[in-house]
């Protein structure tokens, strides 16, 4: 059936927060890739936080939580779900 009130909201943030997501992604993979590990503690918190994973997460833990969310949120396969 079709998406209900709710669902479409929900759809919608999600869409939002990917926007985002994307942005600091790049962000990430392109300037810390190489710098992660020797980021102050509060700023990698902060970006573990951004994306979901522990304290004790790694830029590879960042990179496959992006990728899901991508694969979930891609337009390409939620289309016709505005």
């Amino acid at each position: 059936g079709s998406p209900t009130s709710n669902q479409r909201k929900i759809n919608e943030y999600a869409k939002k927060e990917l926007s985002s997501i994307n942005q600091s992604f790049f962000y990430v993979n392109r300037i810390l890739y190489a710098h992660f590990s020797q980021l102050p503690s509060k700023t990698k918190n902060r970006i573990l936080k951004f994306f979901g994973l522990s304290q004790s997460g790694t830029l590879d833990d960042i990179k496959k939580q992006y990728r899901i969310l991508a694969k979930i949120f891609h337009p390409d396969r939620n289309e016709g779900q505005d």
